[in-house]
């Protein structure tokens, strides 16, 4: 250390050191002057006081001033908060400091405005600094707004019918794409359900009560639900067994109907059946088509070869062709 003394308890004239190389001791006193060493001297130095011819030893603790190893616990004086110079920083300044620096925004490369919850940092190499960001901000998409974007069903990427092969495809929505649609070519499919009405392709089913007789009676049918000018398939289920008739007979044909205002009077035509099913006991149904004058709607009158001893149910279904 610098400038350290030792005391000398007698008056000497003059002090040499041996070797006189390893330091200078300079009395500054007679009496128990003090004796200056160099830093640079060895731990033990031997000092010859002269002229009484005697030694004194002086043992010198100091570290050299180049390059010092301390031992124990070496102290320093403890620097203020924000000195920046070659001063010894002690362990209280260390301590200190870092206390100081407890936040990111005291970093040199950071720069933080308006911290809001939820931000991110993201680097920016504009200014070389951290910044913080929104998720908007940062061009990041939240949970909630990949919902709402995964949900979007208005096509928010503008995807075109041509991008994905569609280009053949008219734009129209699936609400009304297969209403009245036209189709060309030739048209494949794996079975049709049939729905209720009297357009071309549907079925319309009536259900007649009726004691049959060989007399040709009205079934009501064209007449309580007007029927259009068509070709049908007609399918009667006949099960009047109990009135003496068939057990579960079935009677399909091709029948004509037409559905505008009849003028001539008594017009028949004989509709040609065809029959199967479990036993028809020899009972038949026959069926024929009437105009009458002034009557909306072709007659379908229903006769059979007896006559029924009770009223029983007879199902019509009727498939337009055309």
């Amino acid at each position: 250390m610098a400038n350290d003394t030792a005391t000398v308890t007698q008056t000497v004239n003059s002090v040499t050191v041996d070797p006189p190389s390893q330091s200078s001791l300079t009395v500054t006193s007679t009496s128990g002057g003090a004796l200056t060493l160099s830093e640079s001297t060895a731990s033990l130095t031997a000092v010859t006081v002269s002229p009484l011819s005697a030694s004194l030893t002086i043992e010198s603790n100091f570290a050299p001033k180049e390059s010092p190893n301390f031992t124990g616990i070496p102290t320093a004086p403890t620097a203020s908060a924000g000195t920046n110079t070659t001063q010894i920083a002690t362990t209280a300044f260390v301590n200190s400091a870092i206390t100081l620096e407890n936040t990111l925004a005291e970093m040199d490369d950071a720069n933080f405005t308006s911290l809001g919850n939820n931000e991110i940092l993201q680097y920016d190499t504009s200014s070389s600094k951290w910044l913080n960001q929104t998720l908007s901000e940062a061009g990041i998409a939240s949970t909630s707004s990949l919902s709402t974007h995964t949900s979007a069903t208005n096509n928010p990427h503008s995807v075109t019918a041509t991008q994905v092969n569609l280009g053949n495809v008219t734009n129209e929505s699936k609400g009304t794409m297969f209403t009245t649609p036209t189709f060309t070519g030739q048209i494949t499919h794996s079975g049709v359900i049939l729905t209720a009405g009297t357009s071309i392709d549907q079925v319309k089913t009536s259900v007649v009560s009726m004691t049959v007789t060989p007399t040709f009676q009205d079934t009501n049918i064209t007449q309580s639900g007007a029927m259009p000018t068509g070709t049908y398939v007609m399918l009667l289920h006949v099960n009047d067994a109990a009135g003496g008739g068939s057990a579960e007979a079935y009677y399909s044909a091709i029948i004509n109907i037409y559905g505008g205002t009849t003028s001539a009077d008594d017009f028949s035509s004989e509709v040609d059946l065809h029959r199967s099913g479990g036993s028809d006991n020899g009972k038949m149904i026959f069926i024929r088509t009437r105009s009458e004058a002034d009557t909306n709607n072709v007659r379908i009158e229903m006769a059979a070869n007896f006559t029924a001893s009770n009223t029983s149910n007879y199902t019509f279904k009727f498939r337009r062709l055309i």
